[in-house]
């Protein structure tokens, strides 16, 4: 007499995770991660069906689909490395931050290559261990959906002649004789500023003093005019 196909299932599930516990040895969460990962990979179609069904009918009960905390959030925890982590709380206090290509100047910018891409100081001003990794902390948080590249520049575009004489920036300069430099932004997309809200404490964290935008700056004379002063021709 066969088994039913879901104690079959349960049976697989078992017997591979046996035989992965048996080749390595691993702590229980990485156990259960394990167990849930084997679990999914002998899924049918029709099971996939069930579940997305599932979903659909529980879609108006708050037990089963609470506001702020999404059922990724603790995978994605999994997925970060402490480095990692720095920058995204960095983003959800200090907002955007400014990014530059470097790219050889030509007429029209016809034919323009690409020196040096997405040159910035985020990973420095987070206070990362390793600074250098920098690519590689962006492009994962990118994967996860919790960054999303601008091209826009941020508001204060005084901010990127700093990120311009940056050792990275300057030999990507060097290697041609006429270079232009082209003005981007870092920013938490909108589900990773709901993910740093739920996940880290910013509470005392000022980002280095870039929690905000005041620049202290004095203007000397009638500055520029008044937007809401309206002219009489």
């Amino acid at each position: 007499m066969s088994e039913p196909s879901g104690q079959q299932g349960s049976t697989d599930v078992r017997v591979l995770l046996s035989k992965l516990l048996d080749a390595v040895s691993i702590g229980p969460r990485d156990a259960v991660k394990a167990a849930v990962a084997l679990t999914r990979d002998l899924e049918t179609a029709d099971d996939l069906r069930k579940r997305g069904n599932k979903l659909i009918r529980d879609s108006h009960n708050p037990e089963s689909q609470p506001r702020r905390l999404h059922p990724a959030f603790s995978r994605i925890m999994d997925d970060l490395t402490p480095d990692e982590a720095r920058i995204l709380r960095f983003l959800a206090v200090a907002g955007p931050q400014p990014v530059v290509d470097v790219r050889t100047k030509t007429l029209f910018q016809l034919g323009s290559e690409q020196l040096a891409e997405g040159v910035s100081m985020i990973a420095e001003m987070a206070s990362c261990r390793w600074p250098d990794r920098d690519y590689h902390y962006f492009a994962n948080l990118h994967r996860l959906g919790l960054l999303r590249f601008s091209k826009e520049p941020v508001a204060d575009v005084r901010r990127y002649a700093f990120i311009e004489v940056q050792p990275r920036a300057l030999d990507a300069m060097a290697r041609a004789k006429k270079s232009i430099t082209i003005y981007r932004s870092i920013c938490l997309s909108v589900f990773g500023a709901q993910f740093c809200e739920t996940c880290f404490d910013t509470t005392g964290y000022h980002a280095g003093g870039w929690d905000s935008d005041e620049r202290g700056d004095k203007i000397i004379g009638p500055g520029p005019p008044d937007p809401s002063t309206k002219h009489h021709h």
